[in-house]
């Protein structure tokens, strides 16, 4: 059986591994249309700093498999099970889709060298190289974000660096006002060069050549800018339109299958029956195991939802998220319990729904 694994990351990788170690007889090509082998994009905050290199956070890939790069897929056959790329095609019997999603911009920043979104390996190693003596202005201020930030201030480079919500959050629109003070201060006590400005949003911008020569937020106006993107992303399906079912991202059951039985999507291209989109390692290896599972015929257990537990640690302090499957942000029936210390810096935020702990955020 030839198995061809569209996209280039965690996923892609993981799963070449298991279908080499359940049934290594089978062909393996992974085809990505970045420049450089898999490797875990957790870690590219720590290429930014210098503190690894991209062989460092290189993912090990069996030696049969086989490896295309710079291959973008932009079409798919199923009938005659084919993908298409701008100058081949591949044949397969089974395809897997985890091409991840794509960041979202405020406007178009092609061509241009002083606005990045952060996504890539390249996008790492422009921040590095090309944000010594500029006033950075990052939009987004989502858990990525927060730790961009605090790898921003590790670079002696930076001028200013502003982080710009357009709301009054930072890190998820439920987290209290009160931590997001907490969070507020402990950045820009850390560093005197961060500013972090709420209810803001760039207004204009004068772009010169290649270059954005100032942007002008609603209460001030930045010279000598480089901008960033963390304002989100979308499943990356565009390929997949009109030949498969699509909503936000690639409609799948649970054990992964797309509307055509010889075709799955995992990870963040996936949209699952309830709406479900994964965005985190170990759910898009659960997702990669029942894909796996299903296609060889194995007994797996089908992709379910489950309690999720994220961290952040960044320097200036440590965040703990426990939710439930049975959180719903949009639910009125939300309440809030807040147990605050001052003299710890700490701020525990309890979502009670219906005498149900839901979610738990703490600073």
């Amino acid at each position: 059986m030839k198995i061809v694994i569209v996209g280039g990351g965690i996923a892609a990788a993981y799963m070449a591994n298991a279908f080499y170690d359940l049934s290594p007889e089978h062909e393996t090509l992974i085809v990505s249309k970045e420049s450089n082998p898999p490797y875990d994009r957790i870690h590219l905050c720590s290429l930014i700093n210098g503190t690894s290199s991209i062989e460092d956070i290189s993912l090990k890939l069996p030696s049969t498999t086989k490896l295309k790069l710079n291959c973008e897929v932009i079409r798919i056959d199923k009938e005659s099970k084919h993908i298409y790329t701008q100058t081949s095609s591949y044949r397969y019997d089974v395809l897997i889709i985890a091409t991840g999603s794509e960041p979202r911009t405020l406007f178009d920043i092609e061509g241009i060298k002083n606005a990045r979104t952060f996504r890539s390996a390249a996008d790492s190693e422009c921040m590095r190289e090309c944000t010594r003596g500029k006033n950075i202005v990052m939009m987004g201020v989502g858990p990525i974000g927060l730790e961009l930030l605090d790898t921003l201030c590790t670079l002696d480079g930076p001028k200013k660096i502003y982080l710009v919500s357009r709301g009054t959050h930072l890190y998820d629109k439920a987290m209290n006002l009160a931590s997001v003070a907490q969070i507020k201060n402990l950045y820009e006590k850390a560093d005197s060069r961060v500013e972090i400005l709420l209810e803001e949003e760039i207004i204009d911008k004068k772009i010169q050549g290649d270059e954005i020569s100032q942007i002008v937020l609603k209460s001030r106006v930045i010279d000598n800018v480089f901008l960033i993107f963390g304002v989100g992303i979308s499943p990356s399906s565009d390929f997949a339109k009109g030949v498969l079912e699509l909503d936000k991202g690639i409609l799948v059951t649970e054990d992964m299958k797309t509307s055509d039985p010889y075709i799955y999507a995992v990870g963040e291209v996936a949209q699952m029956p309830n709406g479900y989109i994964a965005g985190r390692v170990k759910e898009c290896t659960l997702q990669a195991d029942a894909a796996v599972a299903s296609i060889l015929s194995k007994e797996g257990k089908s992709f379910k939802e489950f309690v999720i537990i994220d961290g952040l640690k960044v320097g200036s302090f440590l965040l703990a998220d426990v939710t439930s499957t049975f959180y719903n942000p949009q639910d009125k029936d939300n309440e809030d319990i807040i147990i605050s210390s001052k003299s710890e810096e700490r701020v525990d935020q309890y979502i009670i729904n219906n005498e149900r702990l839901v979610r738990f955020i703490g600073i």
